[in-house]
């Protein structure tokens, strides 16, 4: 036990520095865990996770349902939509957020054209005309639909290419292209 004045290191104490640099880490960490816990004790299914499906052992997605239900998770995103997952979230409650199909990714990733400022701006404003007007999808009419934009601003130090454009601002905050938030239909 260090039982020192100011400015007196443990071992001037007759204790082991050694002890507090190996306890110090452990505290932190249940610190954390502590903060976290009283954080989220308000957040009660405020919570989502990512679901991914490249594997040949996962539970059937009824399964994954049922406990992302018992763990009060209200959010999932899907990276690679399948219609066996989407059936088993209908009616769950549970948001989702989709991502490309995984068979796109490496098309998109390599044809530098899908970043053109033309095609940024189609893209963007597309998302944000759809989130505003209140359609939700397909599956689920009429229920608003979470939305993310890639960037905020353009980034001067990204390599030329695929994330160059997709900003909505520049550093100095102009625009980069017409971006219309108020869009509430197509």
């Amino acid at each position: 036990m260090y039982h020192g004045g100011p400015g007196m290191s443990p071992a001037a104490a007759g204790g082991r520095g050694g002890t507090a640099r190996k306890v110090a880490p452990w505290i932190l960490a249940c610190g954390f865990l502590l903060c976290s816990s009283v954080l989220f004790l308000g957040a009660e299914g405020a919570i989502g996770v990512n679901y991914g499906m490249i594997a040949n052992n996962l539970p059937t997605p009824d399964k994954v349902i049922a406990m992302y239900k018992a763990n009060k998770i209200s959010y999932v995103r899907l990276f690679h939509p399948d219609t066996t997952v989407l059936t088993a979230l209908g009616g769950t409650g549970i948001g989702v957020v989709l991502g490309t199909f995984n068979e796109d990714l490496e098309h998109l990733a390599s044809d530098e054209s899908f970043a053109a400022p033309w095609n940024a701006a189609a893209s963007n404003n597309n998302v944000i005309r759809h989130a505003a007007s209140g359609a939700g999808t397909p599956r689920r009419p009429g229920k608003a639909v979470e939305t993310y934009l890639f960037a905020m601003f353009n980034e001067n130090q990204k390599p030329e290419g695929t994330e160059q454009h997709f900003g909505l601002f520049q550093p100095d905050m102009s625009a980069v292209y017409p971006v219309d938030f108020a869009a509430g239909s197509y």
